[in-house]
């Protein structure tokens, strides 16, 4: 009922990268049974003390017409952030045209041990796994950076809600908590 409209995800492909320039930088992959796409993206500082990323792709990947996403994500030197992201493909086969949106409001507090960082965020996504099936999620967020282990201590919570003709669902809750270790 959702789907986050990964590209060619992790398949195989061969891929090119051009140099990064101001910040943008263009790439194209492919991939076997008619699989390819193309993205370009931006990261950098835009003055006013914001820091912006984004990207935009096209796809086509296999039973998959066609695809295009993007996303674009604003921090703020006093840590508030707020990121956005759509997709819609075009299926082959079928009159669905699955669609999604998404949208986080996120801060983070530099302080003590490392960043904290805190996030709301709101998801709908339309005809991913059935015609005229609406499912939205939202959910809240922290994770806590311990710098000196190189570590990230995150717990969250997401409500699952499917909306179906002629069926019922009940609304699914998950919490989320654990720890992340780089070495």
């Amino acid at each position: 009922v959702f789907s986050n409209f990964d590209g060619l995800s992790r398949d195989d492909r061969i891929r090119y990268d051009t140099p990064t320039f101001n910040g943008f930088q263009l790439s194209a992959s492919h991939a076997d049974s008619r699989k390819s796409d193309v993205a370009a993206r931006f990261s950098g500082d835009v003055g006013a003390g914001l820091k912006v990323a984004a990207g935009v792709a096209y796809a086509v990947n296999g039973n998959v017409d066609s695809q295009v996403n993007g996303s674009v994500s604003v921090l703020h030197d006093s840590g508030f952030n707020v990121t956005g992201a759509v997709g819609q493909q075009d299926l082959d086969v079928g009159t669905r045209d699955p669609f999604f949106w998404y949208a986080k409001l996120g801060y983070i507090w530099s302080g003590g041990i490392g960043d904290t960082a805190f996030a709301i965020d709101y998801t709908q996504a339309d005809d991913v796994a059935v015609l005229d099936d609406e499912f939205t999620a939202y959910g809240a967020f922290v994770v806590q950076h311990i710098d000196n282990l190189g570590a990230e201590l995150y717990l969250g919570v997401r409500n699952h809600e499917l909306d179906r003709t002629a069926q019922e669902f009940d609304d699914i809750v998950a919490v989320l908590g654990g720890a992340r270790i780089k070495f």
